[in-house]
């Protein structure tokens, strides 16, 4: 068995350094991710410190080297439109779906659209996608493509400053400060003032990559074992299925060393 399926997360919070690279080394590493996921040899090699050349800031200690930046400093962001004409079904292949909240949490299938249309605002996967509006504000995502939904906005970072990946894991880390602070007394919206004045730590833009690389091998990770997951528990219910109905009959095999007492 694979002792990292055992892993408690609270228990990387008392891991030596030791401890905690080896346990990001075999997380990067995990079988069932797809090749060209794999990290390169030289990516898998971290190394951790504990820093001692510390900042204050508004938002507690970081290091010396890091800077601290308002949101505003280090993004643009776009806000999605309703598109001219909306399809239930994808009538045709070149459509592209409406990334609409419900569709990004997993809660409906999407509808589609016209790439063409005026109102479109396209999404990569690489983008970094926002709620805006709505009960889910402040709610982040990333790796979907389509046509951005009118509740959305498309955050655009300033490359020379901060990594993308490493900005919409901060975002997600601090989605509840967004959420909690909405306004608005009919629908709800992001407080764009508190949006983009919300200090970010900056480390060095190699630095923000690996921090980027090593939670994103922890969410893969993650995707592994719950696929996993999955594939058992349709196994237990054909299990249940076929042998608590005897459809499939177990046959028990009498002891060679007879009877026990």
């Amino acid at each position: 068995m694979d002792n990292r399926d055992n892993q408690n997360p609270t228990e990387l919070k008392t891991m030596t350094t030791k401890k905690l690279t080896d346990y990001i080394k075999q997380s990067i590493s995990v079988q069932g991710t797809k090749k060209e996921e794999q990290p390169k040899p030289a990516q898998a090699r971290i190394l951790f410190k504990k820093e001692t050349e510390l900042q204050e800031t508004p938002i507690g200690k970081i290091p010396k080297e890091w800077k601290m930046s308002a949101l505003s400093q280090l993004i643009n962001y776009e806000k999605g439109k309703k598109p001219s004409k909306l399809f239930k079904e994808e009538k045709s292949q070149h459509l592209i779906p409406y990334l609409k909240a419900e569709y990004l949490r997993g809660l409906e299938s999407p509808e589609w659209c016209e790439p063409t249309d005026v109102n479109v605002l396209r999404v990569k996967k690489t983008d970094i996608i926002m709620i805006w509006d709505g009960s889910y504000s402040g709610e982040v995502f990333i790796g979907f493509e389509g046509a951005l939904a009118s509740t959305m906005i498309k955050i655009i970072p300033k490359e020379s400053l901060v990594n993308n990946k490493y900005l919409y894991y901060w975002l997600k880390k601090h989605n509840q400060t967004l959420h909690s602070t909405t306004v608005g007394t009919g629908i709800p919206h992001v407080n764009k003032k508190i949006f983009e004045n919300l200090l970010i730590p900056t480390p060095p833009l190699m630095e923000q990559k690996v921090i980027a690389e090593i939670l994103y091998s922890v969410d893969e990770y993650i995707r592994v074992l719950r696929a996993r997951l999955e594939r058992l528990e349709c196994v237990k219910k054909w299990l249940m299925d076929v042998l608590l109905t005897g459809k499939v009959r177990v046959m028990v095999e009498p002891s060679s060393g007879g009877s026990s007492g």
